[in-house]
């Protein structure tokens, strides 16, 4: 399964393509509601839908009247595994999920509404998946502004029960999802989720109780081409898993899934002036006997690529926990190393061979270093071929890593050397690298310098200068107060005990500074920067950086680029800086500031304070007492948990307070307050604001309500269903105290602080 998966493509077509009506469209259509917005669907669409329903399924999305305006977007799921035929929709700017029942006459009825919680990723769905999961029906939403994704059963009567969630509050490194799918691994169902704002892809198991837990996630690389991906297909071929992705990378990559849910790169195929891959923004996949036939189309180029490629999935082998011997087909063959000392031998094909972590010596014969490729993700730790120990033997080479080791021989029994694994990076990452010189490796205290090669430099106790200089070097400070400069190349930094001051800069370096007070400093590249003890600050760089804090009190900086910061356990300052950046406090009074670009920022516990800075942020205040500011843009603020004060700043914002004695502050612009649980105080500032309500909101107050200008907005429910605005007037409202009083009762009361009488209000009432 080496040579046999390389993609061979052609051009489809250079031209436009032209439409032809099918026999089957038509103008009938069907109705239904999101909120309070009314959309139509073609029947077709309908008809088309459950036709691919199944086992597994994924949303087909549309715009309402076929506007392609992001705000019109909204997405149907059709579903089967009740018994019943049952459509969720979401997405059309209401928060959410909705579920309809489809009669025999094509109609829509609707069944059931769920809304978004502290602990779900509905707020803003973009694509849902579905799937049958020990006899229940499984209903999957993800939404790409959140960067997370939830699990809800589906009954009969289309109620949606809250199983589970996984995303970016949850510490998994997904920023912006754009693309999820349901599929199988072993016969288990999965999730595969693609993020563009992360550049990854990840595998996401589903118990048998609806809870997700992370299997595999993996991001792109210079050999890969699923950087921004934004399209992701699947198929399943003689019992396993195969996906391609494809995106602003500007090409197509063919994976495959292992039965443990580990994702294993078989190809890539980039763009060419001879293809149309520029922003692949279309997928379909499709085999012909062992053949997978690929069709991509372009955003920006126009025509048709077609490319193929032969799964030769009976040359798959898998060891198991004992001493086992695998040989590899002469068609080429994957080769999964299992636990115990195994032998492994490739063929006269073009090999993968994927080596397991077990602390026990393994052994690979006949491997032609030109054709076959090793795999040791699984070896914890390992992200660079300067991290292995490499001894040259007569037939080949024997690999040590930790407490792994592995003997490698060659097809013509000829020595290897570290530039052999560099043409064919051992790590998945295949594309062809330059010639290096040999490393240095050096040991000492003071300055230490390397070459051009793929460098070790460990310094000693004492304070040391380490310059790594060009290729992927290997720079540890050990004790003493260190300095280290990665220079260029994708380096890694490890400054050990000490006060330690850390440069990684060309490149994408990994960088940690150990214990002690650090200053780290990522440069140019994806950077990823972490650090342990002491109160260090770290600077991302200019490009999509990784910033994670330790368990003092810590300042990061993630610079320009859409950055990932994560805080730790101390009283932690975050700044997003310039960049769509995902920004999580964790635990600790942390203050967390976005900068510009539209930043989702998180605070979790602790009385955090979080500013979004310019650019249209999303704001999630945590489980303690916040102060949360959204400033320029459209901004949206969620209080959760704890007395919360949430201010809007300038522009058309929506504020939720959640539980807790809640202040919202709409300030300029339009906004849309709603208080929920707690006794809370709101004010909506300049323009026209919208005020929501719904039973169990408790004694709130409303400081600024303007007539003819401002929106009372009622839950049906909180008015026992009255819907005339008179007598809603008539039937809650009265003048306590010289101002207007609403009274629901249950302790539900809504206090007009600065209106002393009912006149013209009923002008203001809306119900929902």
């Amino acid at each position: 399964m080496g040579a046999d998966t390389q993609i061979h493509h052609f051009r489809l077509s250079d031209g436009d393509l032209s439409y032809r009506q099918s026999a089957r469209e038509s103008t009938a259509t069907t109705d239904l509601s999101l909120g309070e917005r009314a959309i139509t669907v073609e029947n077709d669409a309908l008809v088309a839908l459950f036709e691919n329903a199944g086992t597994l399924s994924r949303s087909d999305a549309f715009y309402d009247d076929h506007s392609g305006f992001a705000g019109d977007r909204f997405s149907l799921l059709a579903t089967t595994g009740t018994g019943r035929d049952i459509v969720v929709a979401a997405g059309a700017g209401h928060p959410g999920l909705e579920t309809y029942l489809r009669g025999s006459d094509g109609s829509l009825s609707p069944l059931s509404a769920r809304g978004d919680t502290a602990s779900t990723y509905v707020a803003q769905v973009d694509m849902m998946a579905a799937a049958m999961v020990n006899g229940q029906q499984l209903v999957f939403a993800a939404s790409g502004h959140e960067s997370g994704v939830s699990a809800y059963r589906l009954d009969s009567n289309g109620g949606l029960s809250h199983m589970d969630s996984l995303g970016a509050r949850e510490g998994i490194g997904i920023n912006a999802p754009t693309a999820l799918l349901s599929t199988e691994v072993g016969g288990q169902p999965v999730l595969v989720l693609a993020a563009a704002g992360s550049n990854s892809i990840s595998v996401v198991g589903i118990g048998s109780d609806g809870n997700l837990s992370l299997r595999d996630h993996l991001t792109d690389s210079l050999s890969t081409r699923f950087g921004a991906v934004t399209v992701m297909e699947s198929i399943i071929h003689d019992g396993r898993t195969y996906l391609v992705a494809g995106g602003g990378d500007d090409g197509l990559t063919l994976f495959t899934l292992l039965d443990d849910g580990r994702l294993l790169v078989l190809d890539a195929l980039a763009d060419s002036t001879a293809l149309g891959l520029d922003n692949v923004n279309g997928l379909a996949l499709q085999m012909q006997g062992d053949t997978l036939h690929v069709f991509a189309t372009s955003e920006t180029e126009a025509g048709l690529t077609h490319a193929t490629a032969t799964l030769s999935h009976d040359a798959v082998q898998t060891g198991g926990s004992g001493n086992d011997t695998l040989v590899a087909a002469d068609s080429g063959s994957v080769l999964l190393d299992g636990a115990g000392d195994d032998w492994l031998g490739g063929g006269a094909g073009a090999d993968v061979i994927v080596l397991t972590a077990d602390g026990s010596p393994d052994e690979i014969h006949d491997f032609d270093p030109n054709m076959d490729r090793i795999d040791l993700q699984t070896w914890e730790g390992l992200t660079s071929v300067a991290q292995l120990e490499i001894t040259s033997i007569a037939s080949g080479a024997v690999l040590r890593y930790g407490s792994e080791e592995l003997h490698l021989h060659t097809t013509q029994d000829h020595s290897l050397t570290l530039n052999d694994f560099l043409r064919r990076d051992l790590l998945g990452l295949f594309r062809p690298q330059p010639e290096v010189e040999a490393p240095v490796t050096l040991t000492g205290d003071g300055q230490l310098v390397g070459g051009s090669g793929e460098d070790r430099l460990s310094g000693r106790a004492g304070d040391d200068s380490l310059y790594g200089q060009a290729g992927d070097d290997y720079l540890l400070g050990a004790d003493g107060d260190d300095a280290l400069w990665g220079a260029e190349g994708h380096d890694t930094l490890l400054g050990g005990d000490g006060s330690d001051v850390l440069y990684g800069e060309d490149g994408h370096d990994s960088i940690d500074g150990g214990n002690g007070h650090e200053q780290i400093y990522g440069g140019a590249g994806d950077d990823s920067l972490s650090r342990g003890t002491g109160a260090d600050s770290l600077y991302g760089g200019a490009e999509n950086d990784t910033l994670a804090s330790g368990s003092s009190t810590d300042q990061l900086f993630g610079g320009n680029g859409n950055d990932s910061i994560i805080g730790g356990t101390g009283a932690d300052t975050l700044y997003g800086g310039a960049g769509n950046d995902t920004i999580f406090g964790r635990s600790g009074w942390d203050s967390l500031f976005g900068g510009d670009g539209n930043d989702s920022i998180i605070g979790s516990a602790g009385d955090d304070l979080l500013n979004g800075g310019e650019g249209n942020d999303w704001i999630s205040a945590g489980s303690a007492w916040d102060v949360a500011f959204g400033n320029n843009g459209n901004d949206t603020l969620y209080g959760n948990f704890g007395s919360d004060v949430l201010s809007g700043g300038a522009g058309e914002d929506m504020l939720y307070g959640g539980t807790g004695n809640d202040t919202l502050l709409g300030n300029q612009g339009g906004d849309e307050l709603k208080g929920g649980a707690g006794n809370d105080l709101l004010r909506g500032g300049t323009l026209r604001d919208t005020f929501i309500f719904e039973t169990g909101h408790d004694r709130d107050e409303i400081e600024d309500f303007r007539l003819n200008e401002d929106l009372l907005h009622l839950s049906s429910d909180l008015v026992d269903g009255v819907t005339e605005e008179q007598a809603i007037l008539d039937t809650f409202a009265s003048i306590v105290g010289g101002v207007v009083v609403f009274d629901f009762g249950e302790g539900d009361q809504i206090t007009f602080s600065n209106l002393s009488s009912l006149t013209g209000l009923e002008d203001n009432i809306f119900t929902y």
